[in-house]
């Protein structure tokens, strides 16, 4: 679980865009901002994670000679803070003009692809950057030894989510970096493939990743679509007793459930295992049971909702089995 600092009784008093607020001591740039509904766009920072500050893209004015990242600089009493001023929304298009140079064609993106939901490229529609300002590198490869998910190094941007969510969220400690310079990658364990480690297929990586580096890989050939074009299906995980809260992406047209996610709960907070984020096969299986087993009496097999009382019944319907 994720370091938080304890809570403290104390205020600061700041200005951020010229609105006066006063924020908690201890509070970053970036939560007064949320809190006094000021949008700061993030690659590498996710609430659920302790802070690392590695891509820089929520870096505000704060008078410095340099600009500060707002997700791990402290508030302070008497700060003023711009955080999109001509220079700083510049700066934010370069970093964004630099990453997106080696990222996949936007229709060959992996993400982008199945959930179109990659954070990268809303970020090159914000700014308004294309992928062939820069030549594209290539070579760090892909790896599909999981059943469940796809791996694009190219695709990473090196933002550690995946990491502290292996680490923090999950504390299964299998993510990791490996090599140096251009040739730095996430690895798993010792750099083994992903199949081969001691991964276990949880997802909260998949879950975590703001581009097509880390993807669900399609299950019984159900192909996975944005969510908008499927039937979002809220429901509970039926395996183990924590009773996690998770969401069916229904792909009405192959009849078959395409991804799940979590949905924030008491018990797991949104975070699922193998068997809740992929384990959700036996719904189309043939060996289902489609009425209740194990009847004394021939009871007829009523639509759901209706009560037995005002459904009409017959002496065969009270005769015992044979």
């Amino acid at each position: 679980m994720a370091i938080t600092a304890p809570d403290r009784a104390g205020t600061v008093t700041l200005t951020i865009d010229g609105r006066e607020i006063t924020a908690a001591e201890g509070s970053t740039i970036f939560q007064a901002a949320k809190a006094a509904g000021i949008d700061i766009p993030v690659l590498c920072h996710d609430e659920r994670y302790d802070p690392v500050g590695v891509c820089r893209m929520c870096v505000v004015d704060v008078g410095a000679p340099a600009f500060a990242a707002s997700c791990v600089r402290a508030c302070e009493s008497g700060m003023e803070v711009k955080t999109a001023t001509p220079e700083v929304e510049r700066c934010r298009a370069v970093l964004t003009e630099l990453l997106l140079s080696d990222q996949p064609p936007r229709e060959h993106d992996p993400k982008q692809a199945k959930t179109g939901d990659n954070e990268l490229l809303a970020l090159a529609d914000r700014f308004g950057v294309t992928q062939d300002a820069l030549p594209r590198a290539s070579g760090r490869g892909t790896d599909s030894s999981s059943p469940v998910i796809a791996v694009d190094h190219d695709s990473c941007i090196l933002c550690d989510r995946c990491v502290r969510a292996c680490d923090d969220i999950q504390g299964n400690d299998v993510i990791g970096r490996s090599g140096k310079g251009y040739a730095t990658r996430i690895a798993f364990d010792l750099n083994d493939p992903m199949g081969n480690s001691s991964c276990v297929s949880c997802g909260e990586c998949v879950a975590a990743c703001p581009t097509g580096a880390l993807t669900n890989k399609p299950i019984h050939e159900v192909p996975i679509r944005p969510r908008s074009e499927l039937d979002a299906v809220d429901t509970v995980c039926p395996y183990c007793g924590v009773g996690c809260a998770l969401t069916y992406y229904v792909d009405r047209e192959h009849n078959a459930i395409s991804f799940a996610e979590g949905r924030e709960q008491p018990g797991s907070h949104g975070r699922l295992c193998v068997k809740g984020r992929y384990g959700w096969d036996y719904a189309a299986s043939p060996q289902r049971l489609t009425r209740p087993p194990g009847l004394r009496r021939r009871l007829p097999f009523l639509p759901f909702g209706v009560s037995p009382a005002s459904s009409p019944r017959t002496s065969a319907d009270s005769a015992p089995l044979g």
